[in-house]
């Protein structure tokens, strides 16, 4: 498990304990927060600050409701796509998504 320590007055440093104790830097940071940012991250959270990630879920929820038609599916499939980057995951733009967006503007066959 990664942590942040202040190691000298402004630098936060980034690492984890190996079995012998001994401390291993991944890296140096200025202030507080981009140390927790980064330990965030590295222990397997999103690189989307959590109160961006509902964020862009409850636009994402609003434009599902709202947008319909086949005039909309490219744009709900973008928004999809970067929705699932945001929290870190992959998807195939050649399959479905949940809405059964067939991506066609997306080389889609």
């Amino acid at each position: 498990m990664y942590v942040y320590l202040m190691t000298e007055p402004g630098l936060w440093t980034v690492g984890f304990y190996n079995p012998d104790g001994e401390f291993i830097t991944d890296s140096d940071h200025d202030s507080k927060e981009d140390a927790a940012k980064r330990v965030h991250y590295l222990n397997g959270g999103s690189p989307v600050a959590p109160d961006m990630l509902e964020s862009l879920e409850e636009l994402y929820g609003w434009m599902s409701d709202q947008c319909k038609g086949d005039n909309f599916q490219p744009m709900l499939a973008r928004a999809y796509r970067a929705l699932q980057k945001a929290k870190g995951k992959t998807i195939d733009p050649r399959k479905h998504n949940r809405h059964n967006i067939y991506f066609k503007a997306e080389g889609g066959e």
